[in-house]
């Protein structure tokens, strides 16, 4: 671990902790089979969860006539996937969205993106035939990770971080500036400290240079990333986006026109509308 990194990870006094009742619902979502009766008694354990899973099931884009009152019918007409996605979003604003302090970035803004780029990327794994979808999302859920921890914990800090992006190519460089490291260090420390599976951690520390993991699944989540950015679903306003490693057409054995349909999809999909609840 790189020197100013430790310093840093040593003045995190609480490590954040994934939210009980959203990590049962996510293992539960992944199990096809379970019960509508016993995921909605949990989900009903978790006001803002259950919130928001029926704000979504009673948006515009299913074309409700009749509103949804009740969590099971809405698990039914969104989806297993749309709930844990929506688990997954409630959880990551829960542990590190605090409304009354003083963070440089929208907490918001960056966990719309990190959801954007999960479902983005299980697309493309579906599209391209290639990787686990669920763990593909869950990849492009944490992959920004370490822009959340810092933000949290060291808000005054990151300022710094964010003062700097307008005089700096992209945000890494402005981190490694003002910092000496980057999100996807710190990330992967916190991936660690979980125990999260390391094809996570990996995903965490090398969405931004794919070449050298020489991974498919970090493959899909570097594409996935730059498309989310593409669509104006970036985590940090007005920074320069990173650029697109070409490479990973190659590993994926891909072209730009798998990549172009993908984006075409996106206006037909839950992607909008589901984000809409993050406003």
């Amino acid at each position: 671990m790189d020197d100013s990194l430790r310093l840093f990870v040593q003045r995190i006094r609480k490590i954040p902790t994934l939210p009980v009742i959203a990590q049962e619902v996510l293992n539960l979502t992944a199990n096809d089979s379970v019960s509508i009766a016993k995921l909605e008694d949990v989900i009903g354990l978790d006001p803002p969860i259950a919130s928001r899973i029926l704000s979504v099931s009673n948006s515009v884009f299913f074309g409700t006539q009749v509103p949804n009152t009740t969590i099971s019918n809405a698990i039914v007409r969104i989806g297993f996937d749309n709930v844990r996605h929506i688990a997954f979003g409630v959880a990551l604003l829960t542990m590190f969205g605090d409304p009354a302090s003083r963070n440089p970035l929208e907490t918001k803004r960056v966990i719309k993106h990190s959801l954007s780029v999960g479902i983005i990327g299980k697309m493309l794994a579906q599209h391209l035939g290639t990787g686990d979808r669920d763990e593909v999302f869950v990849c492009g859920m944490l992959h920004d990770l370490g822009i959340l921890v810092m933000n949290s914990c060291f808000g005054s800090l990151y300022s710094k971080v964010v003062a700097e992006i307008r005089h700096e190519k992209s945000l890494l460089a402005a981190e490694r500036k003002v910092l000496g490291f980057t999100h996807p260090e710190i990330g992967m420390w916190l991936a660690d400290k979980w125990n999260l599976p390391r094809h996570v951690s990996e995903s965490i520390r090398f969405h931004h240079e794919p070449m050298s993991s020489n991974n498919r699944q970090i493959a899909l989540i570097h594409l996935a990333d730059y498309i989310s950015c593409k669509k104006s679903f970036e985590p940090v306003e007005k920074a320069n986006p990173e650029c697109l490693d070409h490479s990973v057409f190659d590993m994926l054995e891909a072209t730009r026109a798998d990549m172009t349909e993908i984006e075409s999809l996106l206006d037909g999909n839950i992607f909008s509308e589901g984000l809409s609840v993050y406003e």
